[in-house]
């Protein structure tokens, strides 16, 4: 998820020890331009602050001048084209300049903003979540992402990195991977595909087809245990659609059609969206920018997403 425009990126440092707590599903105070803002900062959407099309008609805000132009590009699929331009804001009385970008087309539901953790002016973000703290364990991985992308970090899963972000809202019921990591899992854990197809919310109004993909042996990842997942079908829309079939329900062989990247082509994807359903176990998510670290303190093994 990144989106581009020909600028540098001007963020006010924040005090190591600045800390935005956040309620998932709530906005957090702020302004723009010393305007009040309804704004939602999530934790698996993209870093750069996003205006509503409702926000910039509000403010009469104007491209800027010179590379006002914007594009979001999902999984190497340009889907959004919009704009950009400087602005001053504040979040929960932190300010900070930045490019806000608007786009035609990109949904962010009632929220007049939307910010991810790297683009917020403080240091540490923590979403409060649903489970106990008491008796909670805190596992590390590495923060990975800039303004410009998403927030992710990176675990190795039968050998292979695969790029992992936590979804703190939403009704989504499974985890959501892609084409290409969806294959390395039913490889690993005998899983198949079955049912028909649906449609999946991925970013900003943009949705992707899925399949049901059942595990023999569970994922078990941190807190986390899967046996049921949402895959991408195998297609050539975007990156994250290339990769293996995955045998169908019934069958005793995968099936010998492969998406493959070629010469003028992107590599597959490795992807896996965990969803708020699986975080209901764990109290907190934090994101340590100075330490590059994103923190999960859960108690107990979470539960499987959509049990």
């Amino acid at each position: 998820m990144r989106p581009r425009a020909l600028t540098f990126v001007f963020l006010l440092a924040a005090a190591p020890a600045d800390e935005l707590i956040v309620q998932p599903g709530m906005d957090v105070p702020a302004s723009l331009e010393g305007n009040a803002l309804r704004l939602r900062v999530d934790s698996a959407g993209l870093n750069r602050l996003t205006l509503s099309q409702a926000t910039v008609d509000r403010l009469e805000l104007k491209p800027a001048t010179l590379f006002g132009k914007a594009t979001l590009t999902l999984a190497g699929r340009k889907e959004h084209t919009g704009y950009n331009r400087p602005v001053r804001f504040t979040v929960d009385g932190r300010e900070a300049k930045a490019r806000a970008f608007w786009l035609r087309d990109a949904e962010l539901g009632e929220a007049e903003a939307a910010i991810g953790p790297i683009g917020v002016p403080q240091a540490r973000v923590t979403f409060l979540l649903p489970g106990p703290s008491e008796g909670a364990t805190t596992e590390r991985y590495p923060l990975l992402g800039t303004v410009d992308t998403g927030t992710l970090t990176s675990v190795k899963l039968n050998g292979r990195p695969v790029a992992i972000a936590f979804e703190v809202t939403g009704g989504r019921r499974l985890p959501l991977v892609s084409a290409a990591a969806g294959a390395l899992l039913a490889s690993a854990l005998d899983g198949h595909v079955s049912g028909a197809s649906w449609d999946e919310p991925i970013l900003l109004g943009i949705t992707r087809p899925v399949r049901l993909l059942k595990l023999a042996q569970p994922l078990v990842f941190g807190p986390f245990r899967f046996s049921e997942l949402a895959v991408r079908v195998p297609d050539r829309v975007d990156a994250a659609g290339r990769g293996p079939a995955i045998r169908e329900a019934g069958e005793d062989d995968p099936a010998e059609v492969t998406v493959s990247a070629s010469a003028k082509g992107r590599p597959p994807v490795y992807s896996l969206l965990i969803p708020a359903s699986a975080l209901r176990a764990c109290a907190r998510l934090s994101f340590d920018k100075p330490a590059r670290t994103i923190e999960l303190s859960c108690r107990g093994a979470g539960l499987p997403a959509g049990k």
